[in-house]
């Protein structure tokens, strides 16, 4: 592979007076300069003798190939200053994001001393978490110094505790300090009554008062008791310091310091208003001195956004904004549809209120603006609670079904959902998922404690594992180097070591779907699943341009090196093709090309064919360049998963997730139709068909004559179980007499062969067509030719390589990706000492030498001033 800094290396070998000089012989050449002319201009500002000018041709060679990628052989001076720029910041800039880190379940953790909580919270100024449930009226604390040790960096959390470590006390654990019993001050309570379950009523919620160190809590006794917190966790029969009676179960409390006025809510629309003043550290009064009926419907949370706002929500879906001090309500917001639910503070004038409706929205109570400005959205169900990470401008929120979001509010104008939400989550699985009802935030972030059927420990974690399963893999025998995929990153690796190289991190903003080389295999162009279809360069992964997005995930992408188009199809159900080399890249596309998803995807550049098969069992073959359909079939319900063609026959030979291996005849047959069709495995009923890719091989199959043979049309197959087959179905193509399709009939011969042509059509009244009435013959599969347990798991990409070497590469969901020989021998294993895949590069260098060595020589023989007037 070419080196990365070869555009800083050639500037720092030029004289700073030389730059502008240079750019005069840039600019003199409108439209660039070719290749010829760079390396003459360089050669003129470059140091070099006889012996090694040759060698110094070769590398200016390279560099011009590296960075002339959109204009076809010619360069601009910008182009040249650009990669310098874009290499320069690539190697300055942090790559540490925050999309980098995700959050998960601590396993080194078990709880096995809460009872079912209700609720869980830390109070940072007692560092205590408290946890309540339903059952009884117990409150119990728990000691968090394993989680602070491990947001300072104290514990490795991605690390099993090292072998020797005491069993007793183990890094993860939180300690139960106390069970307290909030009604242990009336006359004649037991505590063994409520040590398993209990007929009053359990505790509603707590809240500590830090400007006059009290602990409220209400329980379902219809008071609000206050709590020296010393005294309630060191004395085993605790006295309250202040008794206040309710007419109803308090279930919030926000404290507004600044006025001495303690806000709570019950079950109706009235939000309480005590004073509470503390006479001493053993005693204070709480009364009752207001009643806000404000809110036409029950009244859901309050919150305290700095000492002259209070905002309280309701289920009338209105917001109303109050001044603590005067309890004059100021105004009124409006944006959600449904009852607001929670309130969470952003920052001292900013705060974030939660719906039914599954929304958040964000306000400012700044006075500039009585409209939400930003919303949240993403959740698909009504969202339980919401807590914010103040420092880093992050929020974490909980939905009914047990979903949490991560979100990254540090943008407030930013109106892109995409770019705020980091991280989706849940535990559990499909059927039986987990579902906690609260949950609880330390002081970065970094820990998650939610509250279920037990305690949850959730961590946040730096998740770039060494070997992740690749979408994609793929061999550039420009740069002899491998690519593979990670979420969002794309990996480059050393083709002859199998080392990593380099990491091209966060391209894009949704998942990789797939990537493809365009014909010079200097650019990669890579598809996602938010539809996005992007341009980059192969050398420093700078973003180059993108192409018009798709509405749903890219499911399919082939590049048509011969015509350098991409094509594309996608789960907003159309297929396009885009012009590489355009300002209005999108040249065809037909919407709803299906009735379901597309799923997979083939080209034929020899046939002019394109295939497409669905979700719903469809096939279809479509010209390539008009975009008609040529024919339609259902062979089978369940979904095809691949399909190719057979070149140069016309086959179409499509695999479905059955397990069964379907063969069509396509034009230029006289008569297109079914041939038949075979299982992949007669004996496995889950056998399912998961990827395949075709090689025809002339030299190979029974011997004809001498020196010649009939060949071989071979056929490997990956299933869902990480088997690898292998099939010649050149038997079975001779027994449906089959030829190779004649050339004089095929469309990129005649004169009239367009690629470029612009047609967009609707494909709606194309699922008529499909042939539904009969289905191919089966028959008895071929004889494998080799097979062998390539991965544990399903293989995601099959590749087959036929040259410098003959090798199949494969990645898998096991997070594996291999280099097998053609016969099914284990060459290399990415990221690991397994490597033994042998690329002669020999030839493809004397053929760069050579072309260095005439380019000289055509040089000499023209002085340097002829080529630039």
């Amino acid at each position: 592979m070419a080196k990365a800094n070869s555009c800083l290396d050639m500037m720092m070998r030029l004289r700073v007076e030389d730059l502008s000089e240079l750019k005069e012989a840039f600019d003199s050449h409108e439209g660039g300069v070719d290749l010829c002319n760079f390396v003459s201009v360089l050669l003129d500002k470059l140091e070099w003798t006889d012996a090694t000018v040759v060698s110094l041709i070769y590398e200016l060679i390279e560099l011009f190939h590296e960075i002339a990628i959109l204009r076809h052989g010619k360069m601009l001076w910008d182009d040249f200053t650009s990669a310098l720029i874009d290499v320069g910041m690539r190697t300055s800039v942090d790559e540490l994001a925050w999309r980098d880190w995700r959050y998960e379940e601590n396993s080194l953790f078990t709880d096995d001393r809460s009872r079912q909580p209700r609720c869980v919270q830390y109070i940072p100024e007692l560092k205590r978490i408290f946890a309540f449930e339903s059952s009884r009226p117990v409150i119990q604390v728990f000691d968090p110094s394993a989680i602070l040790a491990a947001e300072s960096g104290a514990i490795e959390q991605n690390e099993p505790p090292r072998t020797g470590d005491q069993p007793t006390t183990p890094a993860f654990t939180l300690p139960l300090l106390h069970e307290l019993h909030p009604l242990c001050y009336q006359h004649g309570y037991r505590k063994d009554q409520d040590q398993v379950r209990s007929e009053r009523s359990p505790v509603q919620v707590i809240k500590y008062l830090a400007s006059v160190d009290l602990l409220v809590i209400a329980a379902g006794d219809l008071k609000l008791t206050f709590w020296q917190p010393n005294a309630l966790f060191m004395t085993e029969a605790p006295e309250p310091v202040y008794v206040a009676s309710t007419e109803h179960p308090q279930r919030v409390l926000e404290w507004a310091p600044a006025a001495s006025r303690l806000f709570s809510l019950a079950t109706d629309n009235a939000i309480l208003v005590w004073r509470v003043v503390a006479k001493s550290k053993k005693s204070c009064s709480a009364v009752c001195t207001d009643v806000l009926r404000s809110h036409k419907d029950m009244a859901q949370d309050l919150l305290l956004v700095n000492d002259e706002t209070l905002v309280s929500c309701g289920m009338d879906s209105l917001i109303k904004i109050w001044d603590p001090a005067s309890l004059e309500c100021k105004s009124t917001r409006r944006g959600h549809k449904r009852g607001v639910r929670k309130l969470v503070k952003h920052s001292d004038s900013v705060f974030v209120s939660t719906g039914f409706e599954r929304d958040m929205l964000g306000w400012d109570v700044s006075g500039l603006s009585i409209a939400p400005i930003f919303k949240l959205s993403g959740h698909t169900s009504p969202i339980l609670c919401i807590q914010t990470i103040p420092q880093l401008g992050q929020a974490i929120s909980l939905d009914d079904e047990g979903y949490f979001k991560w979100w990254n509010m540090t943008s407030l104008v930013s109106m892109d959902d995409n770019d705020r939400c980091l991280q989706t989550f849940r535990f559990g699985n499909g059927q039986y998922p987990w579902k906690p009802n609260a949950f609880t935030l330390f002081t970065t972030g970094a820990t998650i404690l939610a509250s279920g059927f037990h305690l949850k420990w959730i961590h946040r974690v730096r998740l770039k594992p060494k070997h992740y399963a690749s979408s994609a893999i793929l061999l550039n025998t420009t740069t002899m180097t491998l690519l593979t995929t990670t979420d969002r990153d794309v990996q480059i690796w050393d083709a002859q070591k199998g080392t990593l190289l380099h990491v091209f991190r966060g391209l894009c903003r949704s998942d990789i779907t797939h990537v493809v080389l365009d014909a010079r295999e200097r650019k990669f162009v890579l598809s996602t699943l938010g539809g996005d279809v992007l341009v980059f360069n192969y050398l420093n992964g700078a973003l180059l341009k993108s192409f018009p997005r798709h509405s749903g995930q890219v499911s399919c992408m082939l590049y048509c090196k011969e015509d350098e188009v991409v094509l594309t199809a996608s789960w907003d159900r159309s297929l396009r093709l885009y012009d590489d080399d355009s300002k209005k890249p999108l040249m065809r596309c037909i919407a709803q090309a299906h009735r379901a998803d597309i799923k997979c995807m083939a080209y034929s550049y020899h046939l002019g064919l394109v295939a497409t098969g669905s979700a719903d069992g469809s096939l279809k073959i479509w010209d390539y360049v008009y975009f008609l359909l040529e024919q339609a079939y259902s062979e089978h319900s369940v979904e095809v998963n691949a399909v190719a063609f057979l070149d140069p026959h016309p086959i179409v030979l499509s695999g479905y997730e059955n397990g069964m291996i379907v063969l069509h005849s396509v034009r230029p047959a006289a008569h297109p139709t079914r041939l038949c069709q075979f299982s992949i495995d007669s004996t496995s009923p889950t056998a399912s068909v998961a990827t395949l890719d075709t090689l025809y091989d002339p030299f190979g199959g029974d011997a004809v004559a001498e020196g010649i043979t009939s060949g071989r049309q071979l056929v490997y197959v990956g299933d869902s179980s990480g088997m690898l087959r292998c099939w010649d179905l050149y038997p079975v193509l001779r027994q449906h007499q089959i030829a190779a399709a004649d050339e004089s009939l095929l469309p990129h011969t005649s004169k009239s062969y367009n690629p470029r042509r612009r047609i967009e059509r609707d494909g709606d009244d194309t699922a008529a067509t499909v042939d539904r009435t009969t289905s191919a013959p089966i028959v008895p599969a071929p004889p494998v030719t080799s097979a062998w347990q390539a991965h544990a798991m399903a293989i995601k990409c099959v590749t087959l390589v036929e040259s410098p070497v003959a090798c199949i590469l494969t990645c898998a969901i096991d997070k594996t990706t291999k280099v097998w020989s053609l016969d099914g021998t284990l060459l290399g294993v990415l990221g690991s000492a397994t490597w033994h895949l042998a690329i002669n590069t020999t030839d493809a260098a004397a053929q760069k030498w050579a072309h260095a060595s005439a380019l000289w020589d055509d040089l000499k023989a023209v002085p340097l001033i002829v080529l630039f007037t």
